[in-house]
This record gives C-alpha cells, sequence and structure tokens, in this order.
C-alpha cells in the first residue's frame, strides 16, 4: 500500500506541475477535461484517483503524453502555455476579443489535429526550421532559401494550387478561416508546442492576397515561432516604398511568401532567366504574365522581379503605383467539406487507429459516424 500511495502523490504532483507550467489554474484544467475541480484538486494531493480516459483528456489539454503521467520514470515533459496565454503576447495586442477567443479555440483545435497526426504518424517538416532574428541586410535573401527549402520537400517545382490544404496535408499546420473584426488584418500564425494554425482573413476580396497571406504566415511559423508564440500581420499600405521600407521580419516573410508561390523555374518558365528590363510597358506586361500563372498579387509580383534581378527600384516603384484596386485572378483555391482536424480524424477513425469515443474528444463533441454520414 507504502508503494501504491507514493505512486499516486507522484502522480498527482507530476500533473499538478505540469498544469501550473500551463498557466492553467485548478478550476479552467477541470473545466476543460470534464472533471470536478474537487476531484481533480484531490488527485494532485494523492488523495484521489482518475480513470485512464480522464487522464488522457488532461494529458491531452496540456500538451504532454499520457506516459509522463502514468509511469514514475518516465522523462518528464513539460507543458506548453495554454492557448490563452499564448494569445495575450505583445504581437497580438492588437486582436479584439472576439478574434482572440477564435483564436485561442482554433489552436486547441490544433492540438488535436496534431494528437490525431501522431496516430497517423504524419511527418511534421516545419519542425526541423529553426527561429532565428532576421538579418537587417539583404533580409530577403533569408526569406528566399528558407522557401527553396520548403519548397524542396514538396517535391512540386511549379505554381502551387489549394495552398490552404497543403499547409495542412504537407506541412501539418491547420488552417482557420476567420473574418477578423478589422478588415485589414491579413492573418496570424499561432505555435503551442507541435500544434501550429494559420489564420486567414476571410473578408479579404481578393484570393490572390489570401493565398500571399498563407505563405506570410507560413513564413513566421517556420523562421519566426518558438514552441509557444504568435505573430499577428495587418495587411501592408499601398505604396511603392511599402515594400522596401518593412521590418526586416516582415520583409523575410514576403520574400519567403513569394518565392514560395513563384519559385525562379516557375518565373523563368512563363519570361525568361533574368534580365535587365527598362520598358515600362514591357515590364507591366511581365508581371501581369507572371502573377496570372502563379496566382500572386500585383505589387507582390513587381516586388519580387525586382529581387529576382529583372527590375530596377525605380522602375519596380513606377509599376506598384498603378497597382490594380480590383483583382480578378481567382480559382486557384478551393472550398472544402471539412477541416483539416475532421478530415484527420475521421481518417484515423477510419483506418481503427482511433476508438469512438476518442474521435468525438478530439472533434469536441461531433460523433465522428454522424460527420461522414453528412459527406
Amino acid at each position: 500500500m507504502g508503494t501504491l500511495a507514493a505512486g499516486m502523490l507522484e502522480l498527482g504532483r507530476r500533473v499538478r506541475a505540469r498544469r501550473e507550467e500551463a498557466c492553467l489554474d485548478l478550476g479552467g484544467l477541470a473545466q476543460r477535461v470534464r472533471l470536478a475541480p474537487s476531484a481533480l484538486d484531490a488527485f494532485e494531493s494523492g488523495r484521489g484517483g482518475l480513470g485512464v480516459a480522464a487522464l488522457m483528456r488532461v494529458a491531452s489539454e496540456l500538451g504532454v503524453p499520457l506516459t509522463s503521467f502514468v509511469h514514475e520514470k518516465a522523462p518528464v515533459v513539460h507543458a506548453l502555455l495554454e492557448p490563452s496565454i499564448v494569445l495575450k503576447a505583445p504581437p497580438a495586442a492588437w486582436l479584439t476579443d472576439t478574434d482572440r477567443e477564435a483564436l485561442v479555440s482554433a489552436l486547441r483545435r490544433a492540438r488535436a489535429f496534431t494528437e490525431a497526426g501522431d496516430l497517423l504518424r504524419t511527418p511534421r517538416p516545419a519542425d526541423s526550421f529553426v527561429a532565428s532574428v532576421a538579418p537587417e541586410k539583404d533580409a530577403h535573401r533569408a526569406g528566399y532559401a528558407a522557401a527553396v527549402e520548403a519548397r524542396s520537400l514538396l517535391a512540386r517545382p511549379g505554381p502551387l494550387r489549394n495552398v490552404a490544404r497543403l499547409l495542412e496535408d504537407q506541412f501539418d499546420i491547420l488552417v482557420l478561416r476567420h473574418k477578423f473584426a478589422d478588415p485589414r488584418v491579413l492573418g496570424a500564425a499561432c505555435r503551442s508546442g507541435q500544434a501550429r494554425l494559420i489564420a486567414v482573413n476571410m473578408s479579404i476580396a481578393a484570393e490572390t492576397t489570401r493565398r500571399f497571406a498563407l505563405a506570410h504566415e507560413l513564413a513566421h511559423q517556420l523562421m519566426d515561432l518558438d514552441a509557444s508564440g504568435v505573430a499577428a500581420d495587418e495587411i501592408p499600405e499601398r505604396g511603392a516604398r511599402a515594400w522596401f521600407e518593412k521590418r526586416a521580419g516582415e520583409k523575410r516573410a514576403d520574400a519567403f511568401a513569394a518565392m514560395f508561390l513563384a519559385p525562379v523555374t516557375a518565373v523563368s518558365e512563363v519570361v525568361g532567366p533574368p534580365r535587365a528590363i527598362s520598358g515600362y510597358d514591357e515590364a507591366k506586361s511581365m508581371v501581369e504574365r507572371v502573377r496570372t500563372v502563379v496566382g500572386m498579387g500585383y505589387a507582390a509580383t513587381a516586388w519580387h522581379l525586382h529581387n529576382l534581378g529583372y527590375f530596377d527600384q525605380a522602375l519596380t516603384e513606377m509599376l506598384i503605383l498603378v497597382e490594380p484596386e480590383f483583382d480578378p485572378i481567382g480559382g486557384l483555391e478551393e472550398d472544402t467539406r471539412f477541416d483539416g482536424l475532421e478530415r484527420r480524424v475521421l481518417e484515423a477513425y477510419a483506418h481503427e487507429r482511433i476508438s469512438h469515443g476518442r474521435a468525438r474528444e478530439l472533434l469536441g463533441g461531433t460523433d465522428p459516424e454522424a460527420l461522414a454520414a453528412s459527406l
């Protein structure tokens, strides 16, 4: 009995330690895992027990493996910051409460998305990138290099379609389509350990802008966010100088997005290798031809072609000044019936990698069979 009591005491201590690391109070965690606060308190104090299902919910909410609780000799895995704490970081200070609540909820879904990915043995190529400070000089070159590395993981040399689906399936990043309160918001990137989320503002009318936003936030995920963090962006001001005068981190993310959507091979197939273009009409025609193929905005394409060596800065600024107000390019992104979490959980359930009850928990209470039947 003494050994059992000591084991229960250690188990409860570990749960409390992980909860405190996540900056969650006892009542908050109890509510999330559907337990009475008194039951969780008794367990943490070594005075009561919890079933395996309840412990699984606790582990999932804290972002740690169940084995780190139930085995005394298991290595300690530190808990992740609770999503609401992550979204209080300075880069998210301008978000409204409604926006923040939507991102917190989605980041929790991203944790479930990652857990379902573990069951399916989904690779996480984003984990191979290391966060770093963008260089003040030639920040765009660092963005280009990272984009080339990211594209090499896809084995797709040409233009990309369905970027949102690609981020979920190839980079293990859940995508949230959210209408931000401020229509000027471009999007946000959030991370909590291996759980990654990218939100894009669906009130943005131009599909090319939304695609660029997805790729831009992917850059933040790969190069700026450590184990817990958030990056949030507003739509850049219209104007020629804006593309040249951004902070280094934003310039690096823009360059990543441009090279990710319009790699050198795709550009050269349309307009040939880089060469100095001095004529305005020829340059404008070149921008239109490239962006139509790669699905990118006018100003972003002009800036990208400048960086690749086609235009000088003066000509590029002239081109950006005539950026069209309306962008008719579309048809590159497709709406899907299910979001990434739903697709992933249904796949795991269909392959019997997960029980009906666990699938329902990961889906936030939705019955997987009813969801599949709604196809």
